[in-house]
């Protein structure tokens, strides 16, 4: 989030799963982003919201974490009396706006399993609806990678470029596709994110099958198949449905 190209801050809690959410806008103590605050947000996200602690100093000492003793206090003050109320509204503002966007987002990523989900079970109508409702949504994908990326959020960059390789598959524009889905598991690999990895890998499979490398789309639904089973997940069998009409 950015106000007069400063940058500001902020802390981003979100529930376990995938989803839409209510959001809660939380105000640190005098204190910063500090330990205590970070911890209330992980709090409130585990009882199903999404929680955001916007970096009020990130004007004058961006994510402050001030001890809570005395001399955290007087400092805590110090940084208070300097914020106007007009910037703190402006900062509340624009984190507001953030969450208005991360919904639409949000609804992407809804539109986008519900179609995945579909077509593996054979409803390809109502698979081919909620894709074209992630479509009409990928405007808001595009905003939210910026947006994450500007939060320092890994995770909704991965869940972003994912639905944005998956966007352009159905447009047609595969190279992007391909792209954005290796953008997604080199974070997926990072964060340790094994179930979201083989997601993406059994979906780059399915664009390099569409355009005819077969043996490409061999080497990613391998790939998933050795993670769904290795975590020993049901959606290992789709995988290896896949596999199997390679060879037939």
């Amino acid at each position: 989030m950015g106000h007069r190209r400063r940058a500001m801050d902020a802390y981003l809690a979100r529930p376990a799963r995938p989803g839409r959410y209510p959001s809660v806008v939380i105000a640190f103590q005098l204190f910063g982003l500090d330990a205590h605050v970070r911890a209330l947000a992980d709090r409130v996200a585990a009882l199903g919201y999404l929680a955001i602690v916007p970096d009020l100093y990130h004007r004058t000492e961006p994510r402050a974490e001030l001890a809570m003793d005395e001399g955290g206090r007087r400092r805590g003050f110090a940084l208070l009396r300097r914020l106007t109320r007009d910037e703190v509204l402006r900062d509340a503002a624009s984190t507001v706006e953030y969450l208005r966007r991360a919904a639409g987002v949000g609804q992407a990523h809804t539109h986008h399993r519900l179609s995945i989900l579909w077509e593996w079970r054979g409803g390809y109508a109502e698979g081919l609806d909620h894709a074209r409702q992630a479509l009409d949504l990928f405007p808001y994908c595009q905003q939210s990678l910026t947006l994450h990326q500007e939060l320092g959020d890994r995770e909704g960059q991965a869940s972003t470029w994912d639905s944005l390789g998956y966007a352009h598959h159905h447009l047609g524009h595969h190279a992007q596709a391909r792209a954005c889905y290796q953008h997604a598991l080199t974070l997926y690999r990072d964060l340790g994110r094994l179930y979201e990895e083989a997601n993406t890998l059994t979906k780059l499979g399915e664009t390099h099958h569409t355009t005819g490398n077969h043996q490409a789309a061999r080497t990613a639904w391998q790939h998933a198949l050795t993670i769904l089973t290795d975590i020993d997940h049901p959606d290992a069998d789709t995988v290896r449905t896949k596999l199997h009409h390679l060879d037939t």
